[in-house]
């Protein structure tokens, strides 16, 4: 372990990528915790996009109960879109679980417009979290509560200082500016990060393809797709129908990701190191792929920086 280095190092899954079906997500996010459990994770974020790839209270009382068996000390972290109509009501089904369990968290964002409906949209997200944050809080008064900070930085500290909750905000351009200011304007002591990471290949073609789509959802990378005359739409058409064609605009894109995701070599390490000294404390790594390889780099990753 890095000197100074004080991460819980832990994985996100999307339940999404497993596809529609209730059975196949309950399998393969066990599966996923039971790598966590292996590899000595600290925490597992169960992410969910769409209201159907929610994990259910029973299939999460299960869960914990399962990992309190195995003695291990392994923390399943559910997200939930405030702005979901269902937030509310499996806000309430999650708590009262994690009432009869000591090793569940909870996770609220805003979420992408992407993920919801017309009538949705329409919702006011930040109302909605901080009532939320204040129901749950007042259920759950010792469990890990995160708040995604994107669009609401100055929001998310106010509510950090008054609940006890962690802001969680997404490897970015701009996150190490953010902290600082964070430290020096907020005294705040902890934070989490979201970090994509493909840790396995230095190939940009395949950079682009795990994760083009997620930077293409940045503004600033927009903006800087049309400062080089090209147009988003069609970027976005040509990667999800095999590749960018030109060169240059594959390296222009690769480059951008590279300041959204912990890449292979030293990039990873540094980044962290950077985070850490700036009051992060969680970390959690979104795989860009499934395979054995990348898992064993993210692994071996963790080693160095878990606690």
């Amino acid at each position: 372990m890095h000197r100074g280095i004080a991460f819980q190092f832990g994985r996100a899954t999307k339940r999404s990528y497993f596809g529609n079906e209730i059975g196949k997500q309950l399998l393969k996010t066990r599966e996923v915790t039971e790598s966590c459990v292996r590899s000595d994770f600290d925490f597992h974020f169960v992410d969910a996009e769409w209201q159907r790839n929610y994990m259910p209270a029973t299939e999460l009382d299960s869960l914990l109960s399962w990992l309190e068996e195995l003695g291990s000390n392994l923390t399943t972290v559910v997200t939930i879109n405030a702005r979901h109509q269902t937030a509310f009501d499996l806000s309430a089904e999650y708590a009262e679980c994690m009432r009869q369990h000591d090793n569940g968290g909870l996770c609220f964002v805003a979420g992408s417009s992407t993920y919801l409906s017309e009538e949705e949209r329409e919702l006011d997200g930040e109302s909605r979290i901080i009532e939320l944050v204040k129901t749950s809080r007042s259920k759950l008064p010792s469990a890990p509560i995160f708040l995604g900070s994107e669009g609401m930085h100055p929001l998310s500290l106010q509510v950090a200082a008054s609940h006890n909750v962690i802001p969680f905000m997404l490897l970015g351009k701009k996150t190490l500016n953010i902290l600082a200011e964070r430290n020096s304007l907020y005294g705040v002591s902890e934070s989490a990060v979201y970090c994509p990471a493909y840790l396995s290949s230095h190939d940009e073609k395949k950079l682009v393809k795990a994760f083009g789509p997620y930077a293409l959802r940045r503004r600033w990378v927009r903006r800087l797709l049309r400062e080089h005359g090209l147009n988003v739409a069609d970027v976005k058409s040509q990667i999800s129908n095999g590749g960018l064609t030109e060169r240059t605009t594959e390296n222009l894109l690769a480059n951008a990701i590279r300041e959204l995701a912990l890449c292979k070599g030293d990039h990873a390490e540094q980044t962290l190191r950077s985070l850490s000294s700036l009051g992060v404390r969680y970390a959690a790594v979104l795989q860009a792929e499934q395979s054995a390889e990348e898992f064993e780099n993210l692994r071996k990753l963790a080693s160095q920086f878990n606690n």
